[in-house]
């Protein structure tokens, strides 16, 4: 399943910036070196098979090939970023999009050894509340518990997991080992869905 939600542009702050089909900020320039750290903490090596979960506006996913890794698939659901996505995928040598939901496509997939995380629930495959990124989970069960319970089974020994996380949560695994730093974040003025100086970056390994 694709959508059609997202609308890629410019903020009057002519930042870079993605909103979706409500109207909604779900991506912004000011998140860019946060990506950027998600990334590096999973220290990945040339011979690493990696997973991205959502392309957005290609910050984690240019910082991925960064490190040349064996090989780089990426899930994306909109088909704007899709579109974005494939021709990124055309630029970079091992790089794979497939096109769909995590949920839907990745049963379909093989072992990884890193994994990026950062999804968005579109409007149009939600229901109920109006959707947002992953904050805090409050003691709820949260999207994070939801790919995990997917994503580890795809995960080789060793593999380490990490990605967008707002507010801190429970992500403990039985054969994982989950470390959590704090990092300062400057947040744009204008943003709307990120109101704190920090972020959390996640570190899950597979043990």
């Amino acid at each position: 399943m694709t959508t059609e939600g997202n609308v890629h542009g410019l903020d009057e702050l002519g930042q870079e910036v993605l909103w979706s089909s409500r109207g909604q900020q779900v991506m912004m320039q000011w998140e860019k070196k946060y990506m950027e750290l998600c990334v590096d903490a999973l220290a990945i090596q040339p011979s690493d098979r990696v997973l991205e979960i959502g392309f957005g506006l290609a910050y984690s996913a240019s910082r991925i090939q960064t490190f040349r890794p064996r090989s780089h698939t990426i899930i994306e659901c909109d088909r704007e970023t899709l579109q974005r996505a494939r021709l990124f995928a055309a630029a970079h040598t091992g790089v794979e999009i497939v096109a769909g939901t995590w949920q839907q496509q990745l049963p379909t997939l093989n072992q990884f050894d890193c994994v990026f995380f950062d999804d968005y629930p579109l409007p149009e495959l939600e229901s109920g509340e109006f959707p947002t990124r992953e904050g805090g989970d409050g003691g709820r069960r949260s999207r994070w518990h939801d790919f995990l319970d997917v994503a580890l089974k795809h995960c080789a020994n060793g593999a380490r997991v990490s990605g967008y996380l707002a507010r801190e949560m429970d992500l403990q695994r039985s054969g994982c080992c989950v470390a959590v730093s704090e990092v300062l974040v400057g947040v744009s003025a204008n943003c709307n869905y990120f109101p704190h100086k920090t972020a959390l970056v996640p570190v899950i390994t597979v043990e």
